[in-house]
């Protein structure tokens, strides 16, 4: 039986930019709490972007994805988000500290620019790193097999860090997704929001242009760390019109993609970004970014924004945020559907998982795990993952395509969220990926480890 949900079918994108459909209506839920609901165990703490003083219920996380042909209306929404929090103090070598000495602050990275540092492994490298390297370099083949002949293998090289003009990381050494998390995903939470607006005069303000670039880099890190173009950067309209969009969505206390003339200070700006943007009520900034990839909720089974803002052919985005008042939600809008690439830019492993091959930091390993491919049918697809030899239970969830490329997600039985003691080493295979006339199966490694060790 097939595991795909309704009827939804259709092409990644259409031309060089997304056909936008209008989802149905957000379900209204009460009698949640916003942490702990029935469809998702996992506390959390929104203290940070929930008015003081509210009782509140189970506002969604919502994105609008790209229409086609046969796709239907969806409901898209989820539960909070809980930052990560490190488990331990940050310890520092004397090798990295060294290397940061010749880089640029993190938080000051220009994004303006069309490219950006290219974060090459620590210079003392030791001889386990290179060992571990050797190792994971090996399984991050693709098997071709043609239907009723032999199968054969395909080994291309991957990409010597050219594949994109932007940020690149090579998560195969454990030393440079460490070093890589430290400096790129850490570094700007402190950045001041330096909110202008006034709820009670219906001004969305502005925020500072180190929190929008600080925004912009959370995105970048994702991306270099899944093997996409990493070179995104933020255009000035689309940015005001998120920043419209959210305060839109904090001053009514609610979200949706098609707001009308009934809201609240409602702008005609304000309702365009909603439609083309990843929409957050509870969390703002990086913490939004974060939430958009984890996509926690029974309704983001298939994580679409995830899918959206891991997209390849992404070139522009704007985000607009607000942050929490004594009376008013904290918000977010990250406009995704802006500038696109009509051909599929150049991708480090040819797929696109989340988490990615090599090594992952505990803190961004998130329930859901997940393999793009563009214009892949995973409807026969099966997954295999074992954790040291040992067979690790799953479940595969409903296919939905028409959300960036195709995608197919589990659920896997493993710790989210802990500190592990030692690195795990998880084997990743999926199998009988229909590519055309070809069927196509994957196989990698990705290592959770504490990047604070």
């Amino acid at each position: 039986m097939s595991r795909r949900s309704g009827s939804a079918r259709g092409s990644a994108h259409s031309s060089s930019r997304f056909h936008v459909a209008r989802a149905a209506a957000i379900a209204e839920r009460t009698s949640t709490s916003l942490c702990g609901t029935k469809d998702h165990e996992r506390q959390c703490d929104l203290s940070e972007g929930r008015p003081k003083g509210t009782t509140v219920s189970d506002p969604p996380l919502t994105s609008r994805g790209p229409d086609s042909a046969s796709a239907s209306r969806r409901t898209n929404h989820a539960e909070g988000f809980a930052p990560p929090q490190p488990c331990r103090g940050v310890l520092f070598r004397s090798s990295v500290v060294a290397l940061l000495m010749l880089c640029a602050s993190a938080c000051s990275w220009d994004s303006t620019r069309r490219s950006g540092p290219t974060i090459e492994p620590a210079p003392s490298r030791s001889a386990a790193d290179e060992s571990r390297a050797s190792i994971l370099s090996q399984p991050g083949e693709a098997f071709w097999a043609t239907p009723g002949e032999g199968t054969h293998t395909d080994d291309p090289a991957p990409p010597a860090g050219s594949y994109f003009d932007g940020v690149t990381v090579n998560p195969l050494y454990r030393s440079t997704a460490a070093w890589f998390f430290e400096h790129f995903h850490r570094p700007c939470e402190q950045t001041e929001m330096a909110w202008s607006g006034d709820h009670s005069v219906c001004d969305a303000g502005i925020t500072s242009e180190a929190l929008r670039d600080a925004v912009l880099q959370r995105v970048n890190y994702f991306r270099a760390m899944a093997g996409v173009p990493a070179n995104v950067r933020l255009d000035h309209e689309y940015s005001a019109g998120a920043q419209d969009a959210a305060f839109m969505m904090s001053i009514n206390g609610r979200l949706s993609h098609w707001p009308d003339e009934s809201w609240s200070c409602y702008s005609v700006e304000g309702d365009e970004a909603a439609g083309k943007s990843l929409l957050f009520l509870g969390a703002t900034a990086w913490h939004a970014v974060d939430g958009y990839v984890e996509d926690r909720g029974a309704v983001n089974e298939f994580v679409p924004h995830r899918r959206l803002l891991l997209y390849p052919h992404t070139k522009t985005m704007g985000t607009g945020d607000i942050p929490r008042t004594a009376d008013r939600w904290a918000a977010n809008a990250l406009w995704v559907l802006g500038e696109m690439s009509v051909e599929r830019p150049e991708t480090r492993d040819g797929f696109v998982a989340w988490p990615p091959p090599g090594y992952v930091p505990y803190q961004v390993t998130f329930a859901r795990w997940s393999l793009s491919h563009d214009q892949a049918d995973f409807d026969d697809a099966t997954v295999v993952m074992a954790l040291d030899g040992r067979k690790v239970p799953l479940r595969v969830l409903p296919i939905v395509d028409g959300f960036g490329e195709n995608t197919i997600v589990w659920e896997p039985e493993t710790s989210v969220g802990e500190c592990p003691e030692a690195d795990l080493w998880y084997s990743v295979q999926v199998h009988n990926v229909r590519a055309g006339s070809r069927i196509q199966h994957f196989s990698y490694v990705v290592i959770v480890f504490d990047p604070d060790t």
